[in-house]
């Protein structure tokens, strides 16, 4: 005895065994590409950028609003994205913050009146360059060294705008534009 069987009930049957086959196929190879990402790999690429893009907010804060409670409420803005943490004395650090210092000079004879020091980790340190920053913000200020030769090098320095610099402080290297920042000095002054 023949069954008549229409179009319409062997379409979903058709459909199911087309979708079994194609998941059934699935080699995996896929998974294998994506896994093959570090997650160091994330930070080496947005970190470095977000800490520069930071740096440049931070530039341009004034001078009359460049404070501690100030930054620490401008810090809130970044700390979900950037590892940032105000030094603490009291507390030893672990190499995974970029730690922030402020300080005021009350000298009138002293040109620079504020400043925020930033101590990178190893981690963002290694993934920015002294070229990293000339890029972002312009050329070193040339400057006369005063001394002989030292063994650690001496920190340069970058006019972002007028009374606003950085200065960097790098690892040594024989060529300066592939030299790791350390350190970076948001300098303000009259």
């Amino acid at each position: 005895m023949v069954f008549p069987v229409s179009k319409f009930k062997i379409f979903p049957l058709v459909v199911l065994a087309a979708l079994l086959c194609s998941i059934l196929s699935c080699s995996g190879e896929h998974q294998h590409q994506e896994s093959s990402h570090q997650p160091g790999d994330v930070t080496e690429i947005k970190v470095p950028r977000l800490f520069l893009a930071y740096i440049d907010s931070v530039t341009r804060v004034p001078l009359k609003k460049f404070n501690e409670t100030n930054l620490i409420a401008f810090n809130h803005e970044f700390s979900n994205r950037l590892p940032l943490t105000m030094h603490d004395p009291s507390k030893v650090d672990n190499e995974k913050n970029i730690v922030m210092q402020v300080y005021h000079h009350g000298n009138a004879i002293d040109s620079i009146q504020a400043g925020a020091i930033f101590l990178l980790p190893k981690v963002i340190s290694d993934a920015l360059s002294v070229e990293d920053f000339t890029r972002y913000f312009g050329k070193i200020k040339p400057e006369k060294p005063l001394i002989g030769v030292t063994a650690q090098p001496l920190p340069v320095q970058i006019d972002v705008f007028p009374g606003t610099s950085l200065k960097l402080t790098y690892n040594d290297h024989a060529n300066l534009a592939e030299a790791k920042v350390v350190t970076v000095e948001v300098l303000k002054s009259k």
